[in-house]
């Protein structure tokens, strides 16, 4: 009998291990937040946040149930898997729960229920909160600056943001954005700041266009919870005739110049006053007419207030008779011409005069030798000063 115990002493030992080995191995159902509280959510608007289930043990677990207790209907579950669903040790699963007031305002509560196969937390309630308010809006919800000078800087416009809750709103941050924020100046940046209830906070923007153009943003108002609120912005900027001077400020007339040969350059003297507020940067200076050329070489393109420049303009024609055209100024910031300088000058065909044949009844010498092409070469400049007309006495 002695032996026969001792065997099954054994053997009950051996059971008693088991159990004491496997009792320690068990799924353990972590989730995490454990409590939602939306805060202040827009009416008629939606905000989510995740929950996270993972199986923190080191054996399966399992997720039989999730279920959303909703009465009012204003949150909404989704990602949830197809039940029952089975998580390896390390494995989690993202659900995600959405605030949907509607036309709800008030405080409101709802509840997600899980039911897991973890034998310490079997069932799992995480509460759902929210406050659903009107959101606040600036007012007005857009400014339009006049037309303004580059470089200058617009008289202040203002908005104001009125606190309707019945709860201090907190303003998170204040900023520019859209398609030119650089354009637009904060004249407030002191955010983050609280707005008691019934209090209002006035916000004021300038227009100081850096470049000519329509220009527009937004100033977006941040908060924690609810969604931005935003106030657009426009205004145009061009550049004044007035901030860059040219002298002459009309090209003289090229009068006669032979056919395939230049006329001396007309310079224009270009200055930035030194009162203007911001650098001049030309783009291009351009002929509409072959035979007008425009000589840059010598330009220099940025100029800083009290800075000049200069280039010149030469009369090359190709053809006889009155010819016209135009030289354009552009500068960056503008998508017109600055300046726009008329010119004129008339294109001469140099006429060859045949050599005589030698004359029988004259005795007043032989006749000139032909002209060349070699001696008409030299005679065009001649000509030239002969055909200018003569200054009076």
């Amino acid at each position: 009998m002695a032996g026969k115990w001792v065997a099954g002493g054994a053997v009950l030992l051996c059971v008693v291990a088991g159990l004491a080995g496997s009792a320690g191995a068990q799924p353990v159902a972590k989730v995490t937040p454990g409590f939602i509280d939306f805060g202040l959510s827009a009416s008629n608007g939606m905000r989510s946040l995740p929950i996270t289930v993972e199986n923190a043990g080191n054996v399966e677990l399992s997720l039989d149930t999730v279920n959303l207790m909703d009465p009012a209907g204003a949150f909404r579950l989704e990602g949830t898997p197809a039940m029952p669903a089975t998580l390896a040790p390390g494995d989690k699963v993202t659900l995600q729960v959405s605030v949907v007031p509607g036309d709800q305002l008030g405080q409101l509560s709802a509840e997600v229920d899980l039911d897991t196969s973890d034998p310490t937390a079997r069932h799992i309630h995480i509460p759902l909160d929210a406050s659903s308010v009107v959101a606040p809006l600036p007012s007005p919800s857009s400014l339009t600056f006049p037309a303004a000078l580059v470089g200058s800087v617009s008289a202040a416009k203002s908005f104001e943001l009125v606190n309707t809750l019945a709860q201090s709103l907190f303003v998170s941050g204040l900023s520019l954005a859209g398609t030119n924020p650089n354009q637009f100046s904060l004249d407030d940046s002191s955010a983050p700041f609280t707005i008691a209830p019934g209090k209002k906070r006035v916000v004021q923007v300038s227009y100081l266009p850096v470049s000519g153009g329509t220009h527009d943003a937004s100033v977006v108002i941040a908060f924690p919870t609810l969604p931005p609120a935003l106030v657009k912005l426009s205004g145009t900027a061009g550049l004044h005739n007035d901030q860059v001077k040219s002298s002459p400020t009309e090209l003289p007339d090229f009068g006669e110049v032979f056919v395939g040969l230049r006329s001396p350059p007309a310079p224009v003297m270009l200055t930035v006053p030194v009162a203007s507020t911001i650098p001049i940067t030309i783009t291009a200076i351009t002929s509409t007419s072959s035979e007008f050329l425009v000589d840059t070489s010598a330009t220099q393109l940025t100029l800083a207030p009290g800075d000049s420049t200069s280039f010149n303009v030469v009369f090359a024609p190709t053809a006889g008779g009155p010819r016209s055209g135009a030289v354009n100024l552009s500068v960056r910031g503008l998508n017109t011409p600055i300046a726009t300088y008329a010119v004129h000058g008339t294109g001469i065909k140099p006429t060859v005069t045949p050599a005589l044949p030698p004359s029988t009844g004259c005795s007043l010498g032989r006749a000139p030798p032909p002209l060349t092409p070699a001696l008409l070469l030299l005679a065009l400049p001649l000509l030239a000063l002969a055909r200018r007309p003569r200054s009076r006495s």
